[in-house]
């Protein structure tokens, strides 16, 4: 089954140079339970697929169906709670709040649900955070954290509120080797053992290798 398919996405950016056709008719599909990696060199529109496959972004024209749904058919604040319930996002740059501790960061896309909901994400939370050996960090700040560490906080934050998707753009990319290993362990962890649908997007060939399938995207376009 497939748990994601897009259509003949295109995307173009216009500025003072002109237009540029980041994405040409792309289509792809994501199988239930895969992991796939989206490779290809900088400027290829790797990033830009990620967030028009994950609700971030909307294509100029194209369709993107999630479990047979059309995302880009919702409204805004539809399309907001569709991310919020289903898709997980872990980025280069760890985007965690300076002022909030880690555990707070965690639990901050669980905020906006009911009230009982919230009540279920503080245990979930602190589960998710000693199985990233993160359970003495929890009242830490992120300054205080290694980029390893950080990384591993956002992804419980993307993981908090059980998303069928986790979509990862370059998430080793401010990692060293060690750290980028044990992050991409993780994940295909969370894909073997939790059954979890991850779209991972990098440049690099031997990070794409780590996924069951990968997609070769070059100026725009998938080329196989």
């Amino acid at each position: 089954m497939n748990r994601i398919e897009a259509k003949a996405l295109s995307k173009s950016y216009t500025n003072g140079a002109g237009t540029l056709d980041v994405l040409k008719e792309v289509s792809l599909s994501v199988r239930e339970k895969e992991f796939i990696a989206i490779q290809g060199p900088s400027g290829a529109g790797k990033s830009t697929l990620l967030h028009i496959l994950g609700g971030l972004d909307r294509p100029d024209s194209g369709n993107v169906f999630f479990d047979g749904a059309d995302i880009y058919g919702l409204s805004e604040n539809e399309r907001a709670a569709f991310r919020n319930k289903r898709a997980g996002f872990v980025f280069q740059f760890y985007h965690l709040l300076p002022e909030l501790t880690v555990l707070e960061n965690v639990l901050l896309p669980a905020l906006i649900k009911s009230w009982g909901e919230r009540k279920q994400a503080a245990p979930y939370a602190h589960k998710l955070l000693e199985r990233l050996g993160l359970s003495l960090r929890l009242e830490h700040r992120p300054s205080e954290l290694s980029g390893g560490e950080q990384q591993r906080a956002a992804v419980a934050r993307a993981l908090i509120n059980k998303p069928l998707v986790l979509f990862c753009d370059e998430p080793t990319g401010n990692l060293d080797s060690e750290n980028g290993d044990n992050l991409l362990g993780l994940l295909k962890q969370l894909n073997t053992e939790n059954q979890l649908t991850i779209v991972l997007v990098t440049h690099d060939a031997d990070i794409a290798k780590t996924a069951d399938r990968v997609i070769h995207i070059k100026d725009g376009s998938v080329v196989n």
